[in-house]
């Protein structure tokens, strides 16, 4: 591996560096192989401080790798968490060049022997990961017509919706038609969400930053609202679900947030502890991301069963994944919010407490 640089950084088992095709900076970050192999979606993404671009790809990419410890702990998976991160650039990529990008990544994740097993994130698509998987055999993600289960992403929205219902009924106590619920990002995992909640009866608002997936939504569905990312801080609503990209609640704006509670898909959605405990200490109620975000990871596992024999079929595998996630997300919000009844510590900060203590 000796085009490879590695990374001695405390708390993590390895973090990588390869120059990939293109001159593209990739990086994977595999923060524990206690429990199993690091698995972990591939980022490309475009961070827009030019001459810092690979000091925040580092910081997202560690960020992410933990967020995927804690997450297969609290899926109850035998996994570790790793994450990957392609340093992208603001333009289209041709065909033929992404093609041999993704090529040059999965010969980057194949040099790793399997301790690290990709799958697709935001920016990437499960067609690249066919291309991935032309190269290795350590991905998921995979469509079925490759033997995979497809885009995780619905699974990922149906934990969240599984949380947001438990939150309205366990601890807002009001019938959904009456709770009014702000959907930030309407990705892949968004515009699914969007549906569950849409049929439950939920009163919408949406905010997007692509006009196209406003309109789209609009067009789809009845009464929704739309509220400009600018004026998302600037209004009162229930529920605030934040499912695009994470540091959404950070110390310039917990000060002015007047939601009820925060359940959402994003990945590593609070800055920190200190922005979590003021949230606590106001009485707003926040569902850790990875205890309730975990569909997604926990597809891609059965997915890996399904390859190696473990589960029979795609239909059996998929129902496995998505009754264990909705088992798993109610019983981390159960112990969670238990322990934030008794000590009023944020859930944040018990939620990693009870990782880490599954974690020995």
């Amino acid at each position: 591996m000796s085009d490879i640089k590695e990374l001695d950084i405390h708390g993590w088992s390895k973090v990588y560096i390869k120059e990939l095709y293109g001159g593209f900076i990739g990086i994977i970050s595999i923060h524990s192989t206690k429990r199993g192999p690091a698995l972990g979606g591939c980022r490309f993404y475009h961070y827009d401080n030019h001459k810092a671009k690979f000091a925040l790809a580092l910081e997202d990419v560690l960020r992410l790798s933990r967020g995927m410890t804690y997450k297969a702990v609290a899926g109850n998976l035998p996994l570790g968490g790793g994450k990957a991160v392609i340093v992208s650039e603001f333009y289209e990529l041709k065909p033929d060049v992404r093609r041999s990008l993704f090529e040059s990544f999965g010969d980057f994740v194949e040099k790793l022997k399997g301790i690290y097993i990709t799958a697709e994130d935001i920016g990437t698509t499960v067609e690249d990961m066919k291309i991935v998987s032309e190269r290795t055999k350590h991905v998921v993600g995979l469509s079925e017509s490759l033997g995979g289960l497809g885009d995780p992403s619905p699974v990922t929205a149906i934990g969240v919706f599984t949380a947001i219902n438990w939150i309205t009924e366990k601890l807002l106590g009001k019938p959904k038609n009456k709770v009014s619920i702000l959907l930030q990002g309407l990705g892949k995992v968004g515009s699914n969400l969007l549906e569950h909640l849409y049929n439950e009866g939920y009163r919408i608002y949406i905010s997007d930053v692509s006009p196209k997936a406003i309109e789209n939504a609009l067009n789809k569905y009845n009464n929704l609202e739309y509220i400009p990312p600018d004026e998302i801080f600037d209004r009162e609503f229930d529920i605030f679900s934040p499912n695009a990209l994470g540091k959404v609640i950070n110390s310039s704006n917990v000060d002015k947030i007047r939601y009820k509670a925060i359940v959402g898909a994003a990945n590593n959605q609070i800055e920190n502890y200190e922005v979590a405990q003021k949230l606590q200490d106001r009485s707003i109620i926040y569902a850790p991301d990875y205890a309730i975000n975990l569909g997604g990871l926990t597809l891609v596992y059965y997915e890996y069963e399904l390859r190696i024999g473990k589960q029979r079929s795609m239909e059996e595998a998929k129902e496995i994944a998505i009754e264990k996630t909705k088992e798993n997300v109610i019983k981390n919000l159960e112990e969670i919010f238990e322990i934030v009844n008794r000590t009023n510590k944020s859930p944040a900060i018990i939620a990693d407490e009870i990782m880490e203590s599954r974690l020995k």
